[in-house]
């Protein structure tokens, strides 16, 4: 019976083993998504959020993640041949590049909720070959803005009035500027005179505006993200509006979307995320495409939906265009038939990219908007905002006799990069702040995990080895009996 006390001692000690090893395993499951997780991801949540003294705040209140706005401008290299009806041809020169400063004034810390204005502002930062006084040559869209309006509006008068009386020359099909005239405050005696006329009207055409944006007289109010941590840095209301003007049906909304430098903590694959872009007026929308590194940290990059860049019926004007073109007319005083596509036509219909020469293939990595997104903290850390700007010259009868023989084309005058991207100082903050304490706390586990293994082991082994002791020694072992009874004498 020796045996059979064995065997059910050996038995008994693997059952306690193999306890031991459950509860290490339970242990394990218990802290790596239980207490110890939750904890991390409420850290993540909080810090995340727009609270005074949080390190998200003082970046989106003031960001020091290094901004720029690169230029690339369409030099027309035959000027003359176009006014006969030919083709125009470009040489694309640039960059041209400017530092971003964007900083924001609180007004107000609610409940939930921040109201503020912003400033942008730019400064030349010279690459070496490109200045600002480079003269270019590109079309007089001063001349093209106020011939649309002549058809549509009363302009249509004073325009024929300056042209008619005017002492300066008139106006010219083609014009020669420096890049910085171009870019943030053109003007030509026609405008001049025309603002003469009708006070309403700017003296400048600005295709740019340097810290003179809407947003920096109007408040802002987006979610804190203190409620619900989803809704970080969303806009409820953008310069004074809760609702994007030129919309039917409140087909492009504000809501929901943030500036692009940061979105909500614990980003999904499977999202859609949702940008609003001033300079053209719209909220785009970006999907999940691949995963990247920056600077050595994981993030999933986002790219632009190709349908957010096609005409919108919802749209209160400028939708007859070809498929890749947006209006931007709307934005212009006086109204101009400005468009944005992306940078060389990508997505575009092929002919508008036909109708012109020397403009470079397009190229998806090039050319499109994306954003590369830390997932736990939603920070962004490389963004690209790429529009493309082209004003649409149609052939004209009448008095306007520099388009009495051109051919109609969506003329592209510049396209721009505005981008951020991560240095080294903030990647090593990223790290100290978020990525040391995970690893941390992975790693405690793990360690937390081995250690309850080896007891579990070393407490298996030593109770086996007692047993078996216990199975040979002990005194509860069963007597022998004789195999046969002998008889005893009557």
């Amino acid at each position: 019976m020796r045996r059979r006390g064995t065997a059910i001692c050996a038995c008994g000690c693997l059952s306690t083993s193999l306890l031991f090893l459950a509860l290490a395993v339970s242990t394990f499951v218990l802290v790596q998504v239980g207490i110890l997780q939750e904890t991390l991801d409420n850290y993540i949540r909080k810090e995340a959020t727009l609270k005074p003294g949080h390190e998200s705040y003082k970046q989106w209140v003031h960001p020091t993640i290094p901004m720029y706005k690169d230029f690339y401008i369409f030099n027309l290299t035959n000027p003359s041949e176009f006014a006969r009806g030919e083709k125009p041809s470009f040489k694309e020169l640039g960059p041209y590049r400017y530092r971003e400063n964007r900083k924001k004034t609180i007004l107000e810390q609610g409940d939930g909720t921040i109201t503020y204005v912003m400033s942008r502002t730019f400064h030349f930062n010279s690459t070496g070959e490109y200045t600002e006084n480079d003269t270019i040559t590109t079309i007089n869209f001063a001349y093209v803005a106020a011939i649309y309006n002549a058809n549509t509006t009363k302009l249509r008068d004073d325009l024929q009035l300056v042209i008619d009386t005017s002492v300066h020359p008139k106006p010219e099909l083609v014009i020669h500027t420096t890049v910085y005239k171009l870019l943030w405050e053109y003007t030509d005696p026609l405008i001049n005179e025309l603002y003469k006329l009708r006070k309403t009207l700017s003296p400048y055409i600005y295709l740019q505006l340097n810290n003179s944006y809407s947003d920096r007289e109007l408040p802002s109010i987006v979610h804190s993200g203190t409620k619900d941590s989803l809704k970080t840095a969303q806009f409820i209301q953008w310069a004074g509006l809760k609702e994007l003007p030129f919309w039917r049906n409140k087909a492009n909304f504000i809501h929901n979307s943030t500036e692009g430098l940061l979105f909500h903590p614990f980003i999904h694959q499977d999202e859609e995320l949702q940008v609003f872009i001033s300079d053209a007026n719209r909220t785009f929308h970006l999907h999940y495409r691949n995963k990247v590194k920056v600077r050595g940290i994981d993030a999933y990059r986002f790219r632009l939906l190709d349908s957010d860049f096609r005409p919108d019926p919802n749209y209160l004007t400028g939708n007859n265009t070809p498929i890749g073109l947006i209006y931007l007319g709307v934005l212009q005083n006086p109204e101009a038939p400005v468009y944005g596509s992306k940078p060389h036509f990508l997505d575009c219909d092929e002919s508008l990219h036909k109708a012109v020469e020397g403009i470079s293939p397009p190229n998806r990595n090039r050319d499109d908007i994306l954003a590369d997104i830390e997932p736990i903290t939603g920070s962004s850390l490389r963004l690209h905002q790429r529009i493309q700007l082209l004003i649409n010259v149609s052939q004209t009868s009448g008095h306007f006799k520099s388009f009495h023989h051109i051919t109609p084309v969506y003329f592209p005058l510049f396209y721009l990069d505005e981008y951020a991207t991560l240095d080294e100082k903030l990647a090593a903050k990223l790290n100290e702040m978020v990525f040391t304490p995970i690893k941390t706390v992975h790693t405690g586990v793990w360690v937390l995990f081995g250690l309850c293994c080896f007891i579990s082991l070393t407490t298996g082994l030593c109770t086996i080895r007692w047993c078996a002791n216990l199975c040979k020694y002990g005194d509860w072992v069963e007597e022998r009996r004789p195999l046969i009874l002998q008889k005893t004498d009557s």
